[in-house]
């Protein structure tokens, strides 16, 4: 009996040792696709408030990196009405909305805000909308009806004395309706992160927003534009040197 009691035991305590079964994640009813995006400034991973050296020797460091996406699409398949990133916010985060990867293997889109819609009243779109003004917040003017489709801001130190004072402010606002950017992705590869969700990322070179290799910026002289009468030449730069910028890796 007594051996019998232990036994019993050993075996109790053998199986009361296995692993229980994980259950599995839950599955998405419903495929999901989210974008992200990507700062970079050249080879390094950007940060904000991170010193970086541009081509000229000038240490720069980037404050706030914002966009709008509208319109983004394949043909007659919508992926997203619109879409606000915010570096500060969000990280690395774009959006994430319903879809099959296999609908959007390219894409278009604008960057900035059409017409009709930068000039619809922004406290009419649902709370849920990144156009809603309490999403857009500093991305609308008032002075200027209308959004902010572009907004990079950062301070540098242009003065080679050995001393880390950024106290040169560069302020690039693009918007208006003459300003928006054709964006178009003929490739995008969407990776599979389980869960019925595929990822894709756009990269976003800083370095090359600020060096570009045909278009220079000269953060000494061209340190503001707010898109206003004026200002043409220098918002004309920053939007082109962006959408150069902007691409999928």
């Amino acid at each position: 009996m007594r051996y019998l009691f232990v036994i019993s035991v050993s075996l109790l305590a053998v199986f009361s040792c296995k692993k229980k079964p994980v259950p599995p994640e839950p599955v998405s009813a419903t495929p999901q696709l989210k974008m992200s995006v990507l700062p970079v400034f050249g080879t390094d991973v950007l940060s904000l408030d991170s010193t970086y050296i541009t081509d000229d020797n000038w240490g720069i460091q980037f404050t706030d990196i914002k966009f709008y996406v509208t319109d983004l699409k394949n043909g007659s398949n919508v992926l997203t009405d619109a879409a606000l990133y915010d570096c500060r916010a969000s990280s690395n985060s774009f959006f994430q909305v319903e879809g099959d990867h296999a609908n959007f293997s390219q894409l278009t889109g604008t960057v900035g805000v059409g017409t009709t819609l930068n000039h619809s009243d922004p406290s009419a779109f649902p709370s849920s909308s990144v156009l809603n003004i309490a999403v857009a917040n500093d991305m609308h003017w008032t002075w200027n009806f209308g959004y902010i489709f572009i907004k990079i801001e950062a301070r540098a130190d242009t003065i080679p004395d050995g001393i880390p004072l950024f106290d040169h402010y560069l302020t690039y606002h693009v918007g208006t309706d003459n300003f928006t950017g054709a964006l178009n992705l003929p490739s995008v590869n969407w990776s599979d992160a389980g869960s019925n969700v595929h990822t894709t990322m756009l990269k976003l070179d800083l370095h090359k927003f600020i060096d570009n290799p045909t278009n220079s910026i000269d953060i000494r002289s061209e340190k503001t534009t707010h898109s206003a009468a004026g200002q043409e030449t220098l918002t004309q730069k920053v939007l082109s040197n962006f959408m150069d910028a902007l691409s999928a890796p």
